[in-house]
């Protein structure tokens, strides 16, 4: 399987009513759009918008959020072309004169998008399965300490590791209908709530 950017996640059912809506998810190493991102965000919102279902873009720097021990993520909407932003106004509203700023936090696109405030949360099933993950495959840690150009064989198995997760998920989520299956599939020993 060649390494490119996997469609990871099918948002939507039959039981959800409507189709299957792909969400293409890329690891990014910054919280803020790219120009590319900024032109695709707008393709999404040009074709889903006038159909009633409002398109987002969502970021989530890993590195950083392993960094801060805490999800560090951002939803960002984009200006239609025509829409010239407040003078020196950054995604986050704030006014920031120096260019240089500006283009460091927000990249060189910075005035063609803006950030939306976010609230999340972890429901108990999902908390249970980051700490399956964290417990049990390590890669959280083995990504933010193993420096890329040092570990060459940390590099050549990241793609199987990353298969092996992949693996276990889905087995998890097949499981998910069978009281006590759940843990199970993913060798989680601990007392459970």
């Amino acid at each position: 399987m060649p390494i490119g950017k996997p469609r990871v996640l099918h948002w939507g059912d039959g039981a959800r009513g409507g189709g299957s809506h792909p969400f293409d998810v890329e690891v990014h190493s910054h919280c803020f759009l790219s120009s590319t991102d900024v032109s695709t965000q707008l393709q999404w919102q040009r074709a889903e918008d006038p159909h009633g279902n409002p398109w987002l873009a969502v970021v989530i720097d890993p590195l950083r959020s392993l960094a801060k021990g805490k999800p560090e993520f951002g939803a960002f909407r984009v200006y239609p072309p025509e829409y010239a932003a407040p003078r020196d106004e950054c995604p986050d509203g704030r006014l920031v004169r120096e260019d240089a700023r500006r283009v460091e936090q927000w990249a060189s696109c910075w005035n063609r998008y803006y950030r939306l405030e976010i609230e999340y949360f972890l429901s108990a099933l999902a908390a249970d399965v980051m700490g399956c993950l964290a417990e049990n495959f390590l890669w959280m840690r083995t990504l933010a300490s193993a420096p890329a150009a040092q570990e060459r064989e940390a590099r050549e198995r990241f793609s199987e590791r990353v298969g092996a997760v992949s693996d276990r998920l889905a087995a998890y989520g097949a499981a998910l209908g069978t009281p006590g299956a759940a843990a199970a599939a993913l060798g989680h020993r601990g007392g459970g709530a």
